[in-house]
């Protein structure tokens, strides 16, 4: 049944046509750090949208949720809001609510949100800036991992890295548990792990590339059920410059039920790069400059997921795209509800220059692939000729041990003869 719901929607793919509106959703806190005990007001702001239904994810080993909105439900580390325009017209610069937390323990609380928005017109609104990260205690407390951890090959691979003094990049992370994904790669932040309900702690190697960069670790100890955050964040060792790097992980008794992964992910005018794997989760794709418009097609592996591409609840859908970069999202909702993987494609349609530079550039592979076949036709007939020689030599080898049999069998029958005579 799966597999005939993937071809179905394979054939559609070409056909469906789908408009999209854009808007932003804005977190802010009223304070930059609180500290343990300490009250901060977190406000959500939109714009252009007429109605919505918010889910808030926040870390419940950090945070403690105090009050919120009318309208609001909180249930563990969930929070549920629903908004509607009394006059159904869009809002412009809107409060969504003011939602007001408590520091229970120093270290990096994430607090996300995600939902379905609309606009005026019913359309879905795409949003961004989903996420906010609070600061709880002067310092961020967490484990920060010793080059004891890592092997002799990772300190040379170390020492042969970056050193500027304002590289805040990692080099390894790692767990103590398998099926973290994507597989490492510096420039990618966010990752993504399920782990089953008897894990309490996972152990993180985290290293920079300059090591004497700070890193530290939170998040990953006394793990709570549903949505955890794992932060690791870098600072340089000039103090210049911090990255956060963030593992996403889902604490269950169900498994299956937490599988956010996608079976198939495809745009029509390009090939991805790298090819796609459900596990890998950033991806390229070049078009031609006359191509203003692609197709896209993100089909999860449980049926019963929920995808939303550029914050719209379907699997595929044609959208427009600009010259240059053009950043799709698509976002996995598994069946529990919590569990979310997003995949990121970066559409770049070439320029006029870019275009008449990849013309040129199939021009001359073309010449040199026609030159290489000529060169191979050329070699095929010297082999041809060789080959027809050696035959020809050949022949005249047999020919020659025929005589030769034929003569010492006759020089053998006089002899024979001789001796008969005497």
């Amino acid at each position: 049944m799966k597999k005939l719901i993937i071809l179905v929607n394979l054939i559609l793919f070409l056909g469906i046509n789908k408009s999209f509106a854009v808007t932003q959703i804005g977190m802010q806190t009223n304070k930059e750090t609180i500290q343990k005990d300490e009250e901060i007001e977190l406000n959500l702001n939109l714009n252009d949208v007429a109605s919505f239904t918010i889910e808030m994810y926040f870390d419940a080993s950090k945070l403690q949720y105090v009050r919120g909105p009318e309208n609001t439900n909180v249930m563990g580390n969930r929070i549920l809001y629903t908004w509607v325009s009394e006059n159904g017209e869009n809002m412009q610069s809107l409060e969504a609510g003011t939602f007001v937390f408590k520091g229970l323990e120093e270290g990096m609380a994430t607090v996300t949100a995600s939902g379905e928005f609309y606009n005026s017109k019913g359309e879905n609104v795409e949003i961004s800036d989903n996420y906010i990260d609070i600061k709880i205690g002067n310092e961020v407390q967490g484990t920060v991992i010793s080059q004891s951890n890592i092997s002799q090959d990772e300190v040379q691979m170390l020492s042969e890295g970056d050193v500027k003094d304002d590289n805040a990049n990692l080099a390894i992370l790692r767990l103590n548990y398998p099926g973290i994904s994507p597989e490492f790669n510096k420039n990618i932040k966010e990752y993504y792990l399920v782990v089953d309900n008897t894990v309490q702690n996972l152990e993180v190697v985290a290293l920079a590339e300059n090591n004497e960069a700070i890193v530290t670790i939170s998040g990953n100890e006394n793990l709570q059920m549903g949505k955890n955050t794992i932060n690791i964040i870098v600072e340089s060792k000039d103090k210049t410059k911090t990255e956060n790097y963030k593992i996403y992980v889902t604490k269950t008794n169900n498994i299956e039920l937490a599988n956010a992964n996608l079976e198939t992910l495809a745009i029509r005018e390009g090939t991805l790069t790298p090819e796609f794997n459900a596990k890998a989760t950033n991806y390229n794709v070049e078009v031609a400059n006359s191509v203003d418009k692609i197709q896209i097609l993100a089909i999860p592996q449980s049926e019963n997921s929920l995808v939303k591409i550029n914050g719209n609840s379907v699997i595929n859908a044609n959208m427009e795209i600009n010259v240059g970069d053009n950043r799709l999202e698509v976002v996995v909702v598994a069946q529990d509800g919590i569990t979310i993987k997003k995949y990121e494609v970066n559409v770049h349609r070439r320029n006029e220059v870019e275009e008449t530079k990849n013309m040129q550039e199939q021009e001359i592979q073309a010449e040199r692939l026609s030159r290489i076949l000529q060169e191979n036709e050329i070699g095929s007939g010297n082999i041809e000729n060789i080959l027809q020689q050696e035959n020809n030599v050949w022949i005249v080898v047999f020919v020659a041990m025929g005589i030769l049999i034929i003569a010492i069998y006759f020089v053998i029958k006089k002899k024979r003869t001789n001796k008969e005579k005497f």
